[in-house]
């Protein structure tokens, strides 16, 4: 299919600030977040609302989304500081939908009759997305104390669950809906289930929300969104949101007070009156306690080999109760399933689970048995205690296993951390799970590492590794604080040595004796406990000319008062092990070497908090410096430096 050619980009600049402008009435109090998703990943900022910064934030027609109520400190639902509109996002052109082939006129017309046919208020615009449409009914001078109202109004709009037959689903355990509340329902009805037609995202309703921007191209098909509905800007109207919510929802503002001040009274009337309980269903079998115990068998069965003689029978038993609670089924499925991992005949496993194929009917036909005087259901339902003991699971067996529900002295209660991924990993089971993630961006930073070491930036870095610049930098850090390191290198440390050199110079020692740097001192006096280096070789050629390092200056010494009598330096005054024997030069080296010191420990301690902050517990872990000693002058020494710079 053939679009229209896209206007320029000075016009589709023109259509950015119209639509903000229209969204979030100029000067109004709050930010505005204007985002956009491109190569780099995903840039969002808040912009004030004026009319310059808007015009430097929308500079280049590149924003692509914009949020539909305002903050203070950043785009949150706690940040939240006025309210620019409601909004449905309904994308129609989804595969399998059944508008999906028809036209954005036709879908607009149909949209608002059903909107029309539920006795609310139109929208003030219909926003055609380049993937299907926006429901957006723009409000003024709406501040965050409305935000609880304005959250029943969008619940309201997008309407609850519908079954296969376009039927609110029934909720175990819920109550009755009064007659208001039935009437509402079936005046909202037919607008619910257009909007389940149209791909509504069910999912689009928080107040952090961002929607696609008038001018902005869609990369999905290529088209630019625009406002499909009204034809002219100047008949686009501001909603009353009063007057929606009353329309929209159960019960309007005055019904809400009435029922507030009955209530209340017939409190004040009757202070000892009592609640009525609230009506329960049935009780419902627990599926997924059973569906781990069933898994949990199989992995105890694995584990040792096979069911032990004496142990066939009851492990048969209680998997069997696992499969009626789960998947349902007769005696003769389970025992088919279940008998040859055991060893067991079939048609004797058969007769033994036909118990529990009967306690399984009477269930599902609403009986209940007597048990200790109390009613229950009629279902086989074992303790896991009992379990336990029968298979004779042992604490080093369960922890070995990895057990959850069948350990000795009561179940493992999950974190919350595992119930949430838990829930996580029964809404996606094919998204990866955060091991994976983490392990994925530590092998993309390790990599990166190694490509900055060659010398590539980055970007470059970013393009050759197929991600963003800031995901790059982030997992550098995180291969950088973790505790295995970056690479694994293998380092020969070899150790200062304190030797007696003859007096040819420390170039002669860096060339003979093969050493990367090197440090000489003349000594009148060598000290006896000092090493003694072999003479140099005579076909030792003279050494090149010495290169003068660059080392930073010494810190310049007090100042001394001139008034005061000069004093000569004596030759006891300092200790053999005091800085002022030392030249110059030699002082400026000491202060240099103490520096990089320093320099290194700050590296250590920056790259210790990193590590505990991955480990998940932040410890502000102190390493302390490690002084350098006053250099001796009483022995000759070089300095090997095995880094190799």
């Amino acid at each position: 299919m053939t679009h229209a050619p896209l206007p320029s980009p000075s016009n589709r600049l023109a259509l950015q600030r119209l639509h903000v402008g229209l969204l979030h009435a100029p000067g109004a109090r709050g930010r505005i977040a204007l985002a956009r998703d491109g190569a780099g990943g995903w840039d969002e900022a808040l912009v004030a609302n004026s009319g310059r910064a808007l015009r430097e934030a929308t500079a280049d027609a590149g924003s692509q989304f914009v949020s539909q109520l305002r903050f203070n400190l950043r785009r949150h639902t706690g940040c939240v500081e006025a309210i620019g509109s409601a909004f449905l996002d309904l994308d129609f052109r989804g595969a399998g939908l059944p508008f999906a082939d028809h036209d954005l006129a036709e879908v607009v017309a149909l949209v608002l009759y059903a909107i029309a046919e539920a006795s609310l208020p139109v929208p003030s615009w219909i926003t055609d997305s380049g993937n299907g449409i926006h429901l957006v009914w723009t409000f003024s001078g709406l501040g965050r104390v409305a935000l609880p109202r304005w959250r029943r109004l969008m619940q309201s709009l997008r309407g609850p669950c519908l079954d296969a037959l376009g039927n609110v689903a029934v909720r175990c355990g819920r109550r009755e809906p009064d007659a208001r509340e039935a009437a509402w329902t079936t005046r909202m009805l037919p607008l619910w289930r257009m909007l389940r037609d149209l791909g509504l995202d069910r999912g689009a309703t928080d107040p952090a929300r961002v929607l696609r921007l008038w001018g902005s191209i869609n990369p999905k098909g290529g088209r630019m969104a625009r406002c499909a509905w009204p034809d002219a800007p100047t008949d686009i109207a501001v909603a009353d949101f009063d007057g929606l919510c009353d329309a929209a929802c159960p019960m309007t503002r005055a019904e809400l007070r009435a029922l507030r001040v009955e209530r209340k009274a017939a409190a004040e009337a009757n202070p000892d009156a009592v609640r009525a309980a609230r009506p329960r269903g049935p009780r419902r079998s627990p599926a997924a306690k059973w569906a781990t115990v069933f898994a949990e068998l199989h992995t105890l069965r694995e584990a040792r080999g096979g069911i032990a003689r004496g142990m066939r029978d009851w492990w048969t038993l209680f998997a069997a109760v696992a499969l009626s609670q789960t998947e349902g089924g007769d005696a003769q499925a389970w025992a088919e399933q279940l008998a040859p991992l055991v060893g067991l005949p079939v048609r004797e496993v058969a007769a033994a689970l036909s118990g529990v194929e009967r306690g399984m009917r009477a269930h599902q036909a609403g009986e209940t048995v007597d048990h200790d005087g109390v009613r229950r259901p009629a279902f086989y339902d074992y303790s896991l205690g009992t379990i336990v003991e029968r298979l004779g699971i042992t604490d080093e067996e369960a922890a070995d296993l990895g057990l959850r529900l069948l350990v000795p002295g009561g179940a493992r209660p999950l974190t919350a951390a595992e119930r949430q991924r838990e829930c996580r990993r029964r809404r996606s089971p094919n998204s990866p799970t955060r091991t994976a993630q983490v392990e994925a961006r530590l092998a993309i930073g390790r990599r990166a590492w190694t490509m900055r070491v060659a010398g590539m930036t980055i970007a470059e870095c970013a393009t050759e590794l197929g991600c963003s610049a800031a995901q790059v930098s982030k997992a550098i850090d995180h291969a950088e604080a973790h505790p295995d390191g970056v690479v694994t290198v293998e380092v020969a440390c070899t150790p200062i040595l304190i030797v007696d050199v003859p007096a040819t110079g420390s170039e002669t020692v860096e060339n003979v004796y093969d050493v990367s740097h090197s440090i000489v001192v003349s000594d009148p006096q060598p000290a006896s406990k000092s090493l003694r280096l072999p003479p140099l070789p005579a076909s030792a050629s003279p050494p090149a000319p010495p290169v003068r390092a660059s080392r930073p200056r010494a810190p310049a010494a007090p100042r001394q008062d001139r008034s005061a009598a000069p004093s000569s330096p004596s030759p006891q005054a300092s200790s053999p092990g005091s800085i002022d024997r030392y030249t110059p030069a030699q002082r400026a080296l000491i202060w240099s070497m103490q520096v990089e010191m320093a320099q290194e420990t700050e590296r250590l301690r920056r790259v210790a908090k990193r590590a505990s902050r991955f480990a998940g517990q932040v410890r502000h872990r102190h390493v302390p410096g490690t002084p350098l000693a006053p250099l001796d002058p009483s022995v000759n020494f070089y300095l090997h430096d095995s880094r190799g710079y």
